[in-house]
């Protein structure tokens, strides 16, 4: 259950991926989570549908659930660490055979969002991976306090998809000759 602090947090996140991660307690875990109903992640679900024409539609889902921990060292002073995973589910169409294909996804991430100035450091400038609170963790950025988790969202999202959805594993596709579907009709070809 929620505190009241907790509940401002999620309320402010679930409209705005953007907050001050000085609002989190210092090395204490906030567990949110978020689901399409968010407009931001909403919008991360619609990107990866919007290609998507299927005749059958299913509801798309996006669920995100996201523990977050403010700490700080020496090396990088206050840092944000975000991990968790997102889950769902969408209509695409099949690569082999074009009809409409169930997809169903999910991943874990771990990121880190480090103050801006060590974006153009050049220590860190071929960096995408840190070490930090004990964890490998994907790096990210905060400017001047505000971090943004749309990113990190997106992009565990859009690596958990598959990019080349099949309605099945042993789908025949389409005939090269005739163009007709053989899941559906033997056409004769070979």
């Amino acid at each position: 259950m929620l505190n009241e602090i907790e509940r401002k947090i999620k309320d402010e996140i679930s409209d705005n991926p953007v907050f001050l991660i000085s609002r989190l307690k210092d090395k204490e875990d906030i567990v949110l989570t978020f689901d399409q109903s968010s407009p931001w992640v909403s919008t991360i679900l619609s990107s990866i549908t919007a290609e998507y024409e299927p005749e059958e539609m299913i509801e798309p889902i996006l669920n995100v659930e996201i523990t977050l921990k403010r700490d700080s060292n020496n090396t990088f002073g206050e840092y944000l660490v975000a991990h968790g995973s997102v889950t769902g589910q969408y209509m695409a169409s099949c690569v082999k055979c074009l009809d409409d294909a169930k997809q169903e996804f999910s991943s874990e991430f771990t990121g880190a969002y480090v103050h801006s100035r060590y974006e153009n450091d050049p220590e860190y400038e071929e960096v995408d991976e840190i070490y930090i609170d004990e964890k490998v963790c994907d790096l990210y950025f905060h400017d001047r306090g505000k971090a943004n988790l749309s990113e990190l969202i997106t992009e565990a999202t859009v690596l958990a998809i598959n990019p080349y959805p099949s309605c099945k594993s042993e789908c025949k596709g389409l005939c090269g000759q005739c163009g007709e579907n053989k899941n559906h009709v033997d056409c004769g070809h070979h």
